[in-house]
């Protein structure tokens, strides 16, 4: 890298670091890295990103012939990345206001420091790696496929440099040689199902990889409800409608392995969700995460393999409460009814003659009425034990016996810090049981307390009705692709 570059960058860093310091909390990071490159260094370019650290973790290549620099930022914990080069000193740059500082190296990588200020690291010289990485050829960070399907994805490599150099492939199981001038080209072929969610995955060579994030364009859905009456509920989305058969497994996530339960699901076309009950061994609560896997068969003839279709999030549920705690004529002893000016709530002991074929903890009738319209009635549970929620569920589900009011329920919760938040569920327009998933989409700091168990919030007219309520459940979930087994 020429001298002069060098020091111009050092007479302009501070000018730089202010810069970003002004436009960060303001503008997106990668406003603030083309901005300032723009305004302080002309002429680079961007190259692309490299797939370092985690999906959440952003490092840009910017090119300027010979000259390199990377920027680099996080949408996740502050901490360090490392990113393969030759071993020549580097400049580092942080947005935190820090003086320019040597970065450090060790084992042919040289350490990114990463926040939510953009950083950037530049070369005092030369850096064949980094110009190995900037002539490889930029695949495209997103594909759309209609599932299932191969996907392929390439990468070609070219050597630039006056000497050979060896492409380390495969986690560093192979290696090619690479005369001056000659090219060598990666590539990868990807089973895609139809997943509900992209999928991303790496192509590359000498640790310098790529993401691309690949989406199906006929998606299928699938969400566990908790199990009921000694069944467990799978509720299936396929938006497209369009239709498929597949095997599917039920495989319970535990410390010693266990055969899964294996049965057949298939929808027709035009079909766009579907139920699909599970019979279980027990009406207890299942105690371990499940997922649900489809796995279907790509290719024909010898070259057909098994690929997985769809999976649902890995998930767990908790019971949030049980309504067998009874005194007097049916009192519920650990749940109050709260109203506001002008609203009745009356809670009990209780559950429909028709439904669901099992009430194994319990049901809570609700009559409520609102005389005037506006006005809330809630179920706020008294014992310590229900009202403390472990780690961070994703969602509350509850099984509800609705009256047609149109009534929007909601839960409510408290953080750490005080704050209490309705999530809603939606409109009661159904009559008879239905599950509702109350998702909890909204920023929230742990540890949290369960304030109102079920709320309804009046609209603008008089009402009244009855409601029942069974099997409220916490419901965590970890998205993880599932593997063919």
């Amino acid at each position: 890298m020429p001298r002069l570059f060098i020091l111009c960058l050092l007479l302009l860093l501070p000018s730089l670091n202010a810069f970003a310091q002004q436009t960060a909390t303001a503008q997106a990071p990668e406003l603030v890295v083309a901005e300032a490159i723009d305004k302080f260094l002309p002429g680079f370019k961007f190259n692309k990103r490299l797939a370092v650290g985690e999906l959440t973790d952003h490092v840009l290549l910017f090119q300027k012939g010979q000259d390199i620099l990377i920027a680099g930022w996080t949408e996740g914990p502050d901490g360090a990345v490392a990113v393969p080069a030759t071993r020549t000193g580097f400049l580092i740059y942080g947005s935190d206001g820090q003086a320019l500082a040597e970065a450090q190296m060790s084992n042919d990588a040289v350490f990114m420091p990463l926040s939510r200020s953009p950083v950037f690291l530049v070369p005092n010289a030369p850096n064949a790696m980094l110009q190995i990485a900037a002539a490889a050829s930029r695949v495209p960070p997103t594909l759309q496929v209609k599932g299932p399907a191969a996907v392929p994805l390439a990468v070609t490599f070219s050597n630039v440099l006056d000497q050979p150099v060896l492409l380390s492939l495969d986690n560093g199981t192979k290696m090619q040689a690479l005369k001056p001038g000659q090219s060598y080209t990666v590539e990868q072929e990807m089973d895609m199902g139809r997943p509900s969610e992209p999928v991303a995955v790496q192509i590359g060579a000498n640790g310098y990889n790529q993401w691309v994030t690949v989406s199906a364009m006929n998606p299928i859905g699938i969400n566990l409800s908790p199990d009921v009456g000694g069944a467990l509920v799978l509720s299936f989305e396929n938006p497209t409608g369009e239709g498929f058969n597949a095997k599917a497994e039920l495989r319970l996530i535990t410390t010693d392995p266990v055969k899964p339960l294996k049965f057949d699901v298939s929808m027709p076309r035009g079909q766009r969700t579907m139920d699909y009950q599970i019979p279980l061994a027990s009406d207890e609560p299942v105690p371990y995460a499940m997922q649900v896997v489809l796995l279907d068969t790509l290719g024909e003839g010898l070259n057909a393999r098994r690929i997985v279709l769809a999976e649902s999030p890995i998930t767990q549920f908790l019971s949030v409460a049980n309504f067998n705690d009874v005194v007097g004529e049916g009192q519920l002893n650990d749940f109050q009814a709260t109203a506001s000016e002008g609203a009745t709530l009356a809670l009990s002991a209780g559950a429909p003659q028709e439904g669901l074929p099992a009430i194994r903890s319990g049901g809570m009738e609700l009559l409520y009425q609102f005389k005037q319209a506006g006005g809330a009635v809630g179920v706020k549970p008294t014992n310590d034990a229900f009202r403390t929620i472990e780690g961070r569920p994703v969602a509350l589900g509850m099984w509800v016996y609705g009256d047609g009011s149109g009534q929007m329920p909601f839960i409510v919760l408290m953080d750490r810090t005080g704050r209490r938040i309705s999530f809603p569920g939606r409109p009661i327009t159904w009559k008879g049981w239905n599950y509702v998933r109350f998702e909890l989409d909204k920023p929230i700091d742990a540890p949290l307390l369960l304030e109102s168990l079920f709320r309804l919030e009046n609209g603008t007219s008089p009402s009244f009705g009855r409601l029942y309520l069974n099997d409220p459940t916490w419901i965590y979930e970890v998205n993880r692709t599932a593997e063919v087994e």
